[in-house]
């Protein structure tokens, strides 16, 4: 297999991975204001997703600091330097 097949593949499960954890996020959502009998508007809605990515992405960050900061300290490959969606 050549290396930029290898690519696309693993960029189709990385946005696959992405699409699973939107879909997941956005139903979480909704399955929470069901549960409470509840009604959001979708603004109240989308900012509670976005505030919900964000804070998906800023965890991404730190464990990518953290495994860069492990790896100066010993030398040795961290698999946190890979993230979360990095294959």
């Amino acid at each position: 297999m050549t290396k930029s097949m290898q690519d696309s593949i693993l960029e189709f499960f990385r946005l696959l991975f992405l699409s699973i954890v939107a879909f997941m996020t956005t139903e979480g959502v909704t399955l929470l204001v069901s549960i409470f009998d509840t009604f959001i508007t979708p603004e109240v809605r989308l900012l509670i997703i976005g505030l919900l990515t964000a804070l998906f992405r800023s965890v991404d960050k730190y464990l990518h600091t953290l495994g860069k900061t492990k790896e100066e300290e010993t030398g040795e490959k961290s698999p946190l330097t890979l993230g979360l969606t990095r294959f």
